[in-house]
């Protein structure tokens, strides 16, 4: 049943999404507001293709929106719309505009010409925005998922190629690039390690062994 209640959400990535699933559940009547001219957040504009299909973003993006929640993009809090205005206008706000800044490193030469920050490099990518000259040798600093992110990224969009540590390199076995096949590697190992994971965190398992 419907409540009657209005809630405004800024943002459309992963917690503005469910919030607004959820409270459309409730009945309550959700309008979903972003500053990008799609929806999806870092889903988006931060995960790659390749990890994430848009064709099922897509898919779950208009599941949601099928329950009637309505969606505003190109929408950014503090000039299309003020936080006092969806005061007004709406019983509740919730905010979940997030994280678009890549952490600096505070050393010396950090705003030299070819030296790119990593939330920065996928949010152009994945916008098809700029052209980006990388040359033909690539240095990530960092081995997080965003990390991994851009080093595959740059494999398949710019054709860098992808090699071993130095110690592994010496070995004549292991001197040919990787490229590709690291990332199809990484690919099918993905569902193995999240369930190893997963497990592991329920705490029913002290140990846990993936077989590959």
């Amino acid at each position: 049943e419907k409540s009657g209640k209005r809630v405004a959400i800024v943002g459309s990535g992963p917690a503005g999404l469910t919030c607004a699933h959820d409270l459309a559940l409730l009945g309550h009547a959700v309008t979903v507001f972003d500053a990008a001219s799609q929806p999806g957040g870092m889903l988006r504009l931060g995960v790659p293709a390749y990890r994430l299909p848009r064709e099922m973003l897509d898919a779950e993006i208009a599941s949601i929106l099928a329950l009637g929640v309505e969606l505003k993009l190109n929408h950014t809090l503090g000039k299309e719309m003020k936080l006092a205005d969806l005061r007004r206008a709406f019983d509740a706000i919730f905010i979940g505009i997030g994280t678009y800044r890549s952490r600096k490193l505070n050393i010396v030469g950090e705003e030299l010409d070819g030296v790119l920050r990593a939330v920065d490099f996928l949010l152009n990518v994945n916008l098809g925005g700029y052209n980006l000259d990388l040359g033909k040798k690539v240095l990530v600093i960092g081995g997080g998922n965003v990390a991994m992110d851009v080093a595959r990224t740059a494999l398949r969009a710019v054709g860098v190629e992808m090699r071993l540590p130095q110690d592994l390199a010496a070995r004549p076995e292991t001197v040919a690039p990787v490229g590709e096949m690291v990332s199809q590697l990484l690919d099918g190992l993905s569902p193995v390690l999240d369930a190893a994971r997963s497990a592991l965190r329920v705490g029913t398992t002290k140990e846990v062994s993936a077989l590959v």
